[in-house]
């Protein structure tokens, strides 16, 4: 190796050091800007959409302020400069505006598709016992995110099998809950199984609880309850309470008749209801 390469190699070391770790070599950790130090390891990255806050909001937990989900947009998803809080021109709020770009981040509530599961006889109901924050070991409905490309109907289906192992057909709506602390708004559906309880719990259909299907990564336990034997001090959230009470409510009521119970949580005060049907009693204080 000629003496002008080991020169260069010795004085390109360090600094190739340092633009990969962010140390200097022999000494501290820089003091980057959070999310800089991911932006610099790939700087060629054509879609810098990693340009993320260096400790993201953990998962599970309540937002209290509805601006929270604005301020942790600090980089532009589109070309990764740096955002801001303004309001755009022609609009009326504040929105997370890209300095660069110009290009405007509209953030929307997410919607969560659960639905009410009952046997063909409708003497039992299916209840998850959660195995994920928040929440966690406390009774649940099936549900979740609506992905890209499927019905709500079809989510709340899609959610049943993932987190209960159960084939269900979703009927009509049930209810409509806005959950405005968090950011949601939630579609319960009414459900029956395409599986016989009879099969999946060993002939159990008329006990208290019957035997415990198979557990998914979400779920600890999924068990059938008789409309009775239903935990009402231990379910996880409030709109729980409310779906199973509206669903025992309108148990027998036809489907073209059902009229959908609405209900809303803002962000500060108790929850109002502003349909018939609302439920009262012990509930969880806990409405998302």
């Amino acid at each position: 190796m000629s003496f002008i390469t080991s020169s260069i190699l010795l004085w390109a070391a360090p600094l190739a050091h340092q633009w990969r770790t962010g140390k200097r070599w022999g000494g501290r950790a820089r003091q980057l800007p959070s999310g800089a130090l991911a932006s610099a390891r790939r700087p060629h990255t054509r879609f810098p959409s990693h340009r993320i806050p260096s400790k993201p909001p953990r998962t599970g937990v309540r937002v209290l302020h509805s601006r929270a989900p604005i301020d942790e947009w600090r980089y532009c998803g589109r070309c990764g400069a740096h955002t801001a809080i303004r309001v755009p021109a022609g609009d009326t709020r504040e929105r997370v505006v890209c300095e660069q770009c110009g290009w405007v981040h509209y953030l929307n509530p997410k919607v969560v598709c659960t639905s009410v599961i009952t046997n063909a006889a409708k003497t039992q109901v299916l209840l998850c016992r959660r195995a994920i924050r928040p929440s966690i070991g406390l009774w649940t409905l099936p549900g979740g995110f609506q992905e890209l490309g499927e019905s709500t109907q079809q989510a709340a289906e899609r959610e049943a099998w993932e987190e209960a192992h159960v084939r269900i057909r979703a009927g009509a709506l049930l209810a409509v809950y806005d959950i405005v602390v968090a950011q949601q708004v939630q579609l319960v559906y009414r459900a029956t199984t395409l599986e016989p309880t009879e099969e999946k719990t060993g002939g159990a259909t008329g006990n208290a609880a019957a035997a415990p299907l198979p557990p998914s990564w979400e779920t600890l336990e999924a068990r059938w309850f008789t409309w009775d034997a239903v935990p009402w001090e231990h379910l996880a959230f409030a709109t729980v309470y409310w779906a199973l009470t509206y669903a025992r409510q309108t148990l027998h009521a036809p489907e073209a008749a059902l009229v959908p119970q609405m209900r809303c949580k803002q962000v500060t005060g108790p929850p109002n209801s502003v349909s018939t049907g609302a439920a009262t009693g012990n509930m969880p204080t806990d409405a998302t």
